[in-house]
């Protein structure tokens, strides 16, 4: 199925279009088909971040993707691929083939896609300890000025192929690096997915500019605009309307020029938004056998306590918004220890545990001599 971008097409894996010479059957490969201007630009953006970022995403750690520039004439179905994504070119000219290595399904296909009695406690365990790497990921990028801008169960990947499997980052095509305030640009707003992008991105304005208000009276829902779909799920995501005094965040109001820093929390606030709906679908759905299927995740991920954390990170104030790496250490507190980042806490070895009772002992005889040596001298 070929899915139709703001710049191009996603193919999925496929022998007819990939231009890789093999294919690893433990990887999934997509090919992108786009104007040789966006490709160029999204390679650029892959080096100018590995430039900034290595080693420390050593063995794409916490972002895959690296996109390979294929040759066109090994596809062997280019003019049809051309003609699907409503290219111009016929002879290929300005048109690009860009294959990139996945590691796995994406976490929206995971969830979309599974079988109902499949999706039990460890099912959903699974992703919330999976989705720490994202978090990790999100911090390292943000503390290097990197923002990724377009976050979302799409650009999430299962990545099979580590030990334990884990999620990871994808299609860092679109991502800025953003080194003062100065260096972002009004075209930047544009980019995202609806429903992954934060409020103060909506509309046309620039700069820090957040949200402006005709008056006073307007609430939450009249602001929030886009369109009435988008404004729903905004609704139904934030809760109740508050004041909009709360939401008056222009520049000469709320000095702080880094806004922008915090869009990447916003985005991966929907994404847990987005698994926690579908976990309580899942509830809802297997009511009868609730208790059983499911008290085991209650009891190992403290689902109460991301439901927090997601709503600080959804937060429409942007100075009560947490940044990545708060987000990441709040995160790591509703996990249980092994999945954090030490692991479980070692436990003393037997030979450890007796070498320190032997110290403590000889401690013990050293100050009882003491003590009667000293009571013999008077």
């Amino acid at each position: 199925m070929t899915k139709r971008g703001s710049k191009g097409c996603v193919i999925p894996q496929s022998n007819d279009y990939s231009c890789s010479p093999e294919l690893d059957p433990s990887k999934t490969y997509i090919t992108k088909i786009e104007t040789k201007a966006n490709g160029t630009e999204e390679i650029k953006n892959y080096r100018d971040i590995d430039a900034i970022i290595d080693p420390l995403n050593e063995d794409n750690k916490y972002y895959i993707g690296q996109p390979i520039v294929c040759d066109t004439a090994q596809s062997k179905k280019k003019q049809i691929s051309y003609e699907k994504c409503g290219m111009s070119s016929k002879d290929g000219s300005d048109v690009e083939f860009i294959d990139y290595v996945y590691g796995g399904p994406t976490l929206s296909s995971i969830l979309e896609n599974s079988d109902s009695p499949e999706r039990d406690a460890e099912f959903y365990i699974s992703i919330f300890k999976g989705l720490l790497n994202i978090f990790k990921a999100v911090q390292l990028l943000n503390e290097k000025n990197i923002y990724h801008f377009d976050i979302k169960p799409d650009n999430i990947v299962f990545d099979k192929s580590t030990t334990p499997p884990t999620f990871k980052l994808i299609d860092l095509g679109d991502s800025k690096y953003i080194p003062t305030p100065d260096d972002y640009k009004v075209e930047y707003n544009s980019i995202g997915t609806k429903g992954f992008f934060p409020p103060e991105k909506f509309g046309k304005f620039g700069g820090a500019v957040f949200m402006s208000f005709v008056n006073d009276d307007r609430e939450k829902s009249d602001i929030l605009g886009y369109d009435n779909e988008n404004k729903q799920w905004i609704l139904k995501l934030t809760g109740e309307v508050k004041p909009v005094e709360y939401y008056k965040t222009l520049e000469k109001d709320n000095p702080n020029p880094l806004w922008y820093s915090k869009t990447d929390v916003w985005s991966l606030g929907a994404t847990l938004f987005y698994i926690i709906q579908n976990l309580y679908d899942d509830i809802e759905l297997n009511k009868e056998n609730t208790m059983n299927s499911y008290t085991n995740l209650f009891s190992t991920i403290n689902i109460e306590c991301i439901k927090d954390i997601m709503n600080s990170m959804l937060s429409l104030d942007i100075d009560e918004r947490p940044d990545a790496r708060t987000a990441l250490r709040l995160y790591e507190n509703c996990l249980p220890a092994e999945t954090k980042k030490g692991g479980l806490k070692r436990r003393k070895s037997k030979k450890s545990r007796k070498s320190r009772k032997s110290k403590k002992s000889k401690k013990s005889k050293k100050s009882k001599t003491s003590k009667k040596s000293k009571k013999s001298r008077k």
